[in-house]
């Protein structure tokens, strides 16, 4: 069972999400050579994390990876 973070608690759904998707979306840009944003991979995982998980979806299908 993972870790439950309880609905009211927006800070550490924000910084659970950081941690997550920060370090995948920074893997994913090594693996295939994408440059790194202005804010950096962290930065914009705290902030539109949304954002990042539909980039990551759309880069994996154009390469054939995610279906």
């Amino acid at each position: 069972m993972g870790l439950q973070v309880p609905e009211t608690c927006p800070i550490a759904a924000c910084l659970g999400s950081c941690m997550c998707l920060g370090p995948q979306r920074t893997k994913l840009r090594q693996k295939y050579g994408i440059p790194e944003g202005s804010w950096g991979d962290v930065c914009e995982t705290c902030f539109c994390a949304p954002c990042v998980v539909c980039q990551h979806a759309r880069e994996l299908k154009m390469r054939g990876v995610f279906v």
